[in-house]
């Protein structure tokens, strides 16, 4: 049976914050197979990693940076320095981590194909896992999922890219033995009770406004769209935005609340994409991939409403699982966390999903690109999204 705990701290000296958190979230757990740990971007990061070590020596651990602040059940974690840890005991399960850096003019495909070898090599098993976990820095995660299913196969994903504090490309992931700037991280699981996870956009709401994407770079940046205006006119002259001054903060806190949707292709799941920052010749990078032809969806939410869909989702959660979980490890997309914070009710949303865990040991980090999946569909990154998945008894 899976036991699970948690620990948390805020200490200034980054070595003793991990050490605390750490430490804080062994305790009562004999054997300890895993350790997911969180952080601010503000720290000596390979010093919170070595306090974390001297916490749980011989622990394999994984995790990143998270945007300004966490979610355990003692409550919201913010500020400038702050650490979470959710350790998993289980006799039962076994679990490989490995990490692997991006270089300049790598294949990312054989990147994540590499990481999940390694991984898998970490667990002492040659067969494919049951489902893994991907921490990766930003923009290039659909690739590095593309290496990972070659590797061990079509198998559930869940998990997200690490966010920094200022969203300035500081954001960093980290297993036990490494810190990684570009690449990625994976821990591959190998146990007889399956994953949940939870893969929501709620409460976004389609418009009936949508236009094809008919020219892409890469497939990040969007140049040009047909059959409506585009989507960065739209966002101007609804809220009244100077384009010569258009800053990048200006242009995510604006659409927030209306992102671009695209639908997977059994209709089941509509992932965002989160426009990022504005190119001088007016194009527009996103934080998750987009293709030439595929139809975009003006989606939208209410502020209001940001609050309680995390609890809401964890009560979804929770159904499918029958009340069994023992733990949850849960990604929330950071423009929900940042305009939330804008107006003072990030406290409310953390109180909600606190209240919905019912005691069970979770955490929660606010990421840059969300990973999950949809039953009988393909794993998935987006942005702005729920990633919510529960561990069994």
């Amino acid at each position: 049976m899976m036991k699970a705990n948690t620990g948390s701290s805020v200490n200034v000296n980054a070595r003793t914050a991990g050490l605390e958190a750490a430490g804080r979230a062994g305790q009562g757990l004999d054997q300890i197979n895993l350790a997911f740990i969180y952080a601010s971007s503000d720290y000596e990061l390979d010093e919170m990693l070595q306090g974390a070590r001297e916490a749980l020596p011989g622990v394999p651990f994984i995790g990143g940076t998270s945007y300004r602040g966490l979610i355990l059940p003692e409550g919201l974690i913010s500020g400038r320095r702050f650490v979470g840890v959710l350790a998993l005991s289980d006799p039962d399960l076994t679990v490989g981590v490995a990490a692997a850096h991006n270089r300049e003019n790598d294949d990312t495909v054989a990147v994540g194909r590499e990481a999940a070898l390694a991984a898998m090599k970490k667990a002492g098993r040659t067969d494919p896992p049951d489902y893994f976990h991907l921490a990766s820095s930003a923009s290039l995660e659909e690739d590095y999922l593309l290496g990972i299913s070659e590797a061990i196969g079509r198998k559930p994903v869940f998990g997200a890219s690490a966010a920094d504090n200022e969203i300035m490309g500081d954001w960093r992931v980290f297993t036990d033995q490494e810190l990684v700037g570009d690449g990625l991280a994976v821990a591959v699981f190998y146990s007889d009770r399956p994953l949940v996870n939870h893969f929501s956009s709620e409460p976004y709401r389609e418009l009936e406004e949508r236009c094809v994407i008919k020219k892409m770079i890469g497939q990040r940046k969007l140049v040009e769209v047909e059959g409506s205006k585009s989507l960065l006119q739209r966002i101007i002259e609804r809220d009244n935005l100077d384009p010569d001054f258009l800053a990048a903060a200006d242009l995510q806190m604006s659409v927030i609340l209306d992102p671009v949707g695209v639908k997977d292709r059994l209709g089941r799941l509509t992932s965002l994409a989160f426009p990022m920052y504005l190119n001088p010749d007016g194009s527009i990078d996103f934080g998750s991939n987009l293709s030439e032809g595929d139809m975009a969806i003006h989606m939208q939410a209410r502020l209001e409403d940001l609050p309680t869909a995390g609890g809401q989702e964890l009560e979804v959660l929770k159904k499918k699982m029958n009340g069994q979980a023992a733990a949850y490890h849960l990604a929330m997309g950071f423009g929900r966390a940042m305009i939330m914070r804008a107006d003072e009710i990030m406290g409310q949303a953390a109180d909600l999903i606190c209240r919905a865990a019912d005691g069970v040991p979770f955490i929660m980090a606010f990421t840059l690109t969300e990973c999950g999946f949809v039953a009988d569909g393909a794993n998935t990154c987006a942005n702005l999204m729920l990633s919510y998945s529960g561990f069994p008894r």
